[in-house]
């Protein structure tokens, strides 16, 4: 009985025991740079005018790049939905069948650096060239140790470096 309960015990406290589990995110802002574009995690103090404040939440996955939608008039020549011959019925009846289509793009979001380079077309479409402020967060689900969206925040503002 004593071994059997310090087997018991034994196995409790190692299966107990998991490995640690270190994440490194490296987000590389050097080549927004190069093009000219700043990135900073701190406020700018430096003469600017403001564009606005960007805030993008985005859950992996693939983009869909174009919905349709598509009607087809059905002519059911007097049969029903499955195939038998309705006596009485109308031979001309028509009906509307509306289908939506939904081409997925094959671009997926899988990481930090995807959401990272939208921010900054967002920006430059609304004339800035710096995103100070700067912050990244990947929400986990701490159940399935899985990413559920990678959120995005910085301040647009267009340096007047003259």
């Amino acid at each position: 009985m004593k071994k059997f309960i310090i087997a018991f015990c034994s196995i409790l406290v190692l299966a107990s025991c998991s490995a640690a589990r270190i994440d490194v995110t490296y987000v590389d802002y050097n080549k927004y740079y190069q093009d000219g574009f700043l990135i900073t995690p701190a406020q700018y103090y430096q003469k600017f005018e403001p564009c606005g404040e960007i805030f993008i939440s985005v859950t992996p996955g693939y983009t869909q790049s174009q919905t349709t939608v598509q009607t087809t008039s059905i002519n059911n020549n007097g049969y029903n939905r499955y195939g038998n011959f309705v006596i009485g019925s109308k031979k001309q009846e028509t009906a509307q069948q509306t289908t939506v289509v939904t081409q997925r793009d094959d671009r997926e979001i899988r990481t930090i650096d995807d959401v990272v380079e939208i921010a900054v077309k967002e920006a430059k479409e609304r004339g800035a060239n710096t995103l100070s402020n700067f912050k990244c967060n990947i929400v986990y689900n701490p159940n399935f140790n899985t990413i559920i969206r990678y959120e995005v925040s910085g301040f647009c503002i267009k340096r007047n470096d003259k």
